[in-house]
């Protein structure tokens, strides 16, 4: 039998991540490798360098706050409420807090593996920005879970 699965506030593990605090609320070794859904705590003015996955199909719910989402074709301010959908095979992408307190975004992954991606990167940096030994250790992580990471400036290149 198959067993519903409950995470309370403080059971699952906080991860910080690109400036944030990331929690895995559904972890890819409950579902299989299926899916993962983790809730990002994102404060003002941070969030991910641009970035893509193409292993992944990605969604973000914006509980609260504002983030624009931007990609080649330009930056979208997403409020609560709002939704965005990164298909399989997406192309490059990044969000950064816009707004004026902490947006909260719920990220669905299918299938699993950035959860374990967040997760190797929070016990190898513990929040702290990397070294140059931790440098490499991240450009091996990214290419382990499929990972390709992009200059800041990225889209003003682009």
């Amino acid at each position: 039998m198959k067993r519903v699965s409950i995470t309370d506030n403080d059971s699952a593990r906080v991860l910080q991540i690109a400036g944030g605090s990331y929690r895995v609320l559904l972890s890819g070794d409950e579902t299989n490798g299926r899916l993962a859904s983790i809730e990002m705590r994102v404060p003002v003015g941070k969030g991910p360098i641009p970035h893509e996955h193409p292993g992944f199909a990605e969604s973000f719910y914006v509980a609260s706050g504002e983030v624009s989402f931007e990609t080649a074709a330009g930056k979208k301010i997403v409020s609560a409420g709002g939704f965005v959908q990164i298909p399989l095979d997406g192309e490059p992408h990044r969000f950064i807090n816009t707004g004026n307190e902490e947006a909260v975004l719920l990220c669905t992954v299918q299938p699993a593996g950035l959860d374990a991606f967040f997760t190797e990167v929070d016990d190898l940096l513990h929040g702290n920005p990397p070294d140059e030994t931790q440098k490499q250790q991240l450009a091996q992580l990214s290419v382990k879970y499929g990972q390709t990471v992009y200059p800041p400036d990225y889209f003003d290149n682009h």
